[in-house]
Formats: structure tokens, sequence, C-alpha cells
């Protein structure tokens, strides 16, 4: 089991082995940084099976100036040794810990077919009932500490942790949050004067008697990754890691509560990749019909830095779900959810708490006339508009590749929740898609989107756009106009109404019928004018039933043109490599074998 630095020395060794022995005198160092092993900014070690970090003095030695690590496909287990990283190599910018198994599924201390004892799944049933005061932001000692709020998170639906298939007990979603509020109520009382539950070197001392009681009772590897670090006095209450701003997660089945623990320590992370992660194991579908996530006014954890979510291959098929995830990440730019099986993009819907206040104002205000109620309604149905595209009002990027999307109305939506939306990857295999050509897809897609200026990663120019919106209008225009989507509407103020183009196929032909002729007797033939001479020759031959070379070699072949056969008679084929296509046969030409003579 090898950790990392010994892992960067092998790999250091390989490097610069040689078997040519040259005399040398070793120099001293001159200057800071001249004795590290990888003085470069990229550094990868994935594959290498460590399973832990090593000594810091030696990852110093060896890495202190990179500023891209790549770890994917190792051992790596406990967030220890993750936090360990973090707090050494302090000028790392992305670090890449995919395949990892860092869930606490697959801990070494949990079998993957044992059960929790009984005591432990009573205390994550029932720790965490009281109610949680929401703290003041001016006490919070990390960056950004007005974007990081969070109060009582109920058991409403909108509020549900995603969990792993791997799970082997449905937590209560107040437990789901209740270390990050353990996490926030240590960095709260690092501010105050008489507390001394930090040590003189800025880590949590190790007391115990001061822990909150789950933490205390819970098992190690079920603890989240800031609570674990504060306990093995790796980190302190209020640290935080500004410089790191890409983080790969990728199929290490992290809970999706850890990964909001982890955020708090990161202000400035721009990249999570969270794929295949399993996340829609315990989606509840229901959201669908009663959008309850809707009216929670319950305040969520907000991180506005992050502008790039990879959320592939995660089982989710609610919309709604990704409305909820969005509500994180008011910054969100782009948002990947290949590989999920989303079926349906509804449009958005009007939200109960509009619902309500409408009902109010309509009480109070009984004596209008239908003519204001009617303003007020349309006033009431774009503050709800406004509302969902603010979840997603700085999205420009979006990919749903190998989703299960089978209705055009779903893209129509989009047109409504990402109003900046200007890059879509939709691939070629949606549902959709299935009995349409790709050119027909591609100009749909871009004809109800207006402001799309790249599809599937081609550019969409102004003419292109133009070719395709007149192509939708004609399309629609053909079908009754309740079948008629919104967006043709608008391209036919801007189009005109358009008849369907003419069916002119000028291609060239590619059969032909002829008449082939030998010794008087005559046959009506479809031939491919893209054969060459030889390939017709021998296909004329075997309508005479001669399939003998020998006997192949002593006949020639002759065109004979409608026209200018007359002029100038027949034309004999001598080259055998030459198409067909090439004499511009007509249909009704006639092609003769002639016998000669062997002259030997």
């Amino acid at each position: 089991m090898a950790t990392l630095v010994d892992a960067i020395q092998r790999k250091q060794e390989k490097l610069t082995e040689s078997h040519i022995l040259v005399g040398h005198i070793q120099k001293t160092c001159n200057r800071d940084g001249s004795n590290i092993l990888f003085p470069t900014r990229t550094l990868t070690m994935d594959s290498q099976d460590i399973k832990s970090i090593g000594c810091k003095d030696e990852l110093l030695k060896a890495a202190e100036h990179v500023r891209e690590l790549d770890l994917a496909c190792n051992r790596l287990s406990s967030f220890e040794e993750v936090f360990k990283i973090l707090c050494w190599l302090e000028k790392l910018e992305s670090l890449n810990l995919s395949q990892n198994p860092l869930g606490y599924h697959i801990s070494d201390n949990q079998s993957s077919n044992s059960s929790f004892d009984e005591d432990t799944i009573g205390l994550l049933s029932t720790e965490g009932e009281e109610n949680i005061q929401p703290m003041n932001s001016s006490e919070l000692s990390i960056q950004d500490q007005n974007y990081f709020y969070f109060n009582k998170l109920s058991s409403s639906k909108s509020n549900k942790i995603l969990q792993s298939k791997h799970n082997e007990i449905d937590f209560s979603p107040i437990f789901h949050n209740e270390s990050m509020n353990d996490s926030m109520e240590k960095i709260k009382s690092t501010n105050h004067p008489n507390d001394d539950g930090v040590g003189s070197n800025g880590y949590l001392k190790q007391t115990g008697g001061n822990e909150p009681s789950a933490m205390k009772t819970l098992p190690k590897h079920l603890l989240a990754p800031s609570e674990l670090a504060l306990n093995s006095g790796i980190i302190s209450p209020n640290k935080v890691f500004p410089c790191l701003s890409v983080l790969a997660l990728n199929s290490t089945y992290v809970p999706w509560n850890w990964v909001i623990d982890l955020l708090y320590r990161l202000p400035n992370l721009t990249d999570l990749h969270v794929a295949r992660n399993n996340y829609g194991a315990e989606e509840q579908t229901e959201l669908s019909s009663d959008h309850n996530d809707d009216n929670d006014a319950t305040p969520l954890p907000v991180f506005p830095h992050l502008h790039s979510l990879y959320y592939s291959d995660n089982g989710i098929s609610n919309w709604w779900t990704i409305c909820r995830l969005c509500k994180h990440f008011p910054g969100l730019e782009q948002l990947i959810l290949l590989g999920n099986p989303i079926e349906h993009i509804p449009f958005p819907q009007e939200n109960s708490h509009t619902s309500e206040h409408t009902t109010t104002d309509n009480n109070n205000n009984n004596n209008n006339n239908n003519s204001n109620n009617n303003n007020n309604t349309d006033n009431n149905t774009s503050r709800n508009t406004c509302y969902h595209q603010c979840l997603f009002q700085n999205v420009h990027t979006l990919g749903l590749s190998e989703t299960l999307i089978n209705q055009w109305e779903s893209i129509d939506a989009l047109n409504e929740w990402m109003p900046s939306l200007t890059n879509l990857r939709l691939g070629n295999t949606l549902p959709v898609f299935q009995s349409w050509i790709e050119p027909d897809c591609r100009a749909h897609v871009i004809a109800r989107l207006p402001k799309l200026t790249t599809y599937n990663r081609s550019v969409i120019d102004s003419e292109e756009r133009e070719s395709a919106e007149r192509e939708f209008v004609r399309y629609y225009g053909q079908m009754d106009p309740d079948k008629r989507p919104n967006r043709y509407w608008a391209l036919e103020r801007r189009h005109g109404r358009l008849q369907p183009l003419a069916n002119i196929d000028l291609s060239p032909k590619q059969h032909i019928r002829v008449r082939v002729t030998m010794s008087g007797k005559e046959i009506w033939y479809n031939i491919n004018v893209n054969l060459k001479v030889s390939q017709a020759k021998r296909h004329f031959c075997n309508l005479f039933n001669i399939t003998n070379q020998n006997e192949m070699k002593h006949l020639k072949l002759f065109y004979f043109d409608q026209v200018m056969s007359q002029i100038q008679g027949p034309e004999e084929l001598k080259y055998p490599n030459r198409n067909l296509y090439s004499y511009q046969i007509e249909t009704g030409d006639l092609f003769e074998l002639v016998q000669y003579p062997d002259h030997r």
C-alpha cells in the first residue's frame, strides 16, 4: 500500500534512471525551491494504489509548487487524507479525486454486506429533532460569509438529500445537515473570547466533552468531511482553502450533503465534477406533481462562485430535482447533465406562494373590475416566470446528451427556464429524434431556441438560422393551428406564411433501363451506371449464360447512343476501368456483345 510521497518518489526515479554513469559534483541549493522533485504546475498520480499521503515534509519537498494534482483511480478512503493535501499544498488550484472510495458506504470500517447496529439507527432517526436557531452571518469567519447562511432544514421534500444506491438505511433529512450545523456552531464559537476550544496552533483541541452527542456516538466513517478533519486536528474550525477552484469527485459515491459540507471550506470553487455518484437512487418522483419545493421558504446554503457543475450519469429523472439543485448555485453558467434519464422538461408552473398571494389580493380588492383582475393575473404570471428564470438566469451552456427526452415541448421549455442559453448539446440519440433525420432535428432545435449560437459544438451562423426558421414555418404551417408550437407564431410574423418547397430531385440517376443484344437476342436490363466497363460486361455476359472467362475474353462490347450512333455509328468500350456514367447513358440505349475469332 503506497503513500502519495512514495509514489512521487518512484515516479521521479523512473524519470531520472539511466544506464550511463557520469561523474559529477553535487552542488548545494542556492535558491528556494531548487530541490523540489517536480517544480511543474501539473502532477498526475492516477492508478498508483495510493491510500494515504505520507510525511508532510517529504510532500512539500516533492510537490510544493504543484497547482494541479490528479489522484484519480487510487485507494484514498478518508477525507482526513484529502484535507492533509489541501492544508499542505496551499497553492493547489485543481484536485482530481475521481474513482477513490471516499463514500462512507464503502469505507474500510463498514462491510458492504453488513448493517448498522440498532443504536446507530436509533440515533440517526432521533438526533436533530430539536429546533436549530439560525446563525448570525456576521459571526462567521469563513470567506464570503454573507453568502453562507443555513437555517433549520426541515423534512420537507425540497430539502431531502439524494442517497446513493449503496446506502443500507434511509437517513433522516435532519441528520444529513446536522454535521454542517455542528461545523457552523464550532466556527461561531471561535469568535467568543472565553472559548478555549482551540489550541495555540490554531487547531481544534481534542477535548471530547464539548462535542455534539451525535458526533460522539456516530462511527468515524459516518462523519461529514469537515467534522472528521476537525476531530482529527487537521484543520481549525474557521479554516478555508481559497486557492482551490476545481474539484473532481466523479464515481466516489460521496453523499450530496458531504459535498455541501466541502463547499463551505472552498469559497472560490468554480468547477465541480460529481458525475456517476448515483444521487438519483432515492429521488422522490412525486415532486413533479405538487412542486412543494417552490413554496418552501427555508433558506438554503448558497455558493455563488460555482460556475460549472458536471452532474452526469447520476440517475436523475425528475427536472424538479435539477431545479432544487440549482438553488444552491445562483452563479451557475455551465450545467452538464449527460446520461441522466430525464424524459420530460415541464414549462415553469405557477408557484403555490404566488397563488396564495394572488388569492389574498383578489379578496382584498373584490371591488375591482374584470379588467383589473386580468391585469393582476398577467403580472403574477410574469412574476412567476421571472422566479423560475432566476434559477438558471446565468446558465449559457447546457448538456443533455444521452438523456431520454421524448417530446419537442421539453426543448421549447428550455427557452423559458434559461433565458441566457446560447450553447446546447443534445447529441443525436434522444428518443424525440428517432423518427427524424439529423439535418431536420438540428433545424428544428435552432428554430425553437432563438438565442442559441452553438448546437452540438457547431457554430450557428445567421444564414443557417434563417434557413432553419423558414423550414420550421413551412413544416408547421401545414398542420392545424392547435398543433403548432408557440414559437411558430413568432416566426410566422417574421418570415410570413411560407408554402412548402417543391420536391425537385436533381441528383444523377444510379440505375438506367437499357437494351442488351447478342446474336440477335435482345434483353432489357437495369444497369448501375456506377459500374466500370469490365463489371458491366460481366453482368451482360451473365444475361446470356456466359460465365467462362475465356469466352468473355473473345467478346467485344459496343455502345449505341440513340442519337450519336446514327451519325458516327457504335462506340466500342475499350477501357475496362472507365465508369459507365461517363458515357452519359440514357434510358433505351443499346449495348451489343459481339464475338470475334481467335487468331492463334
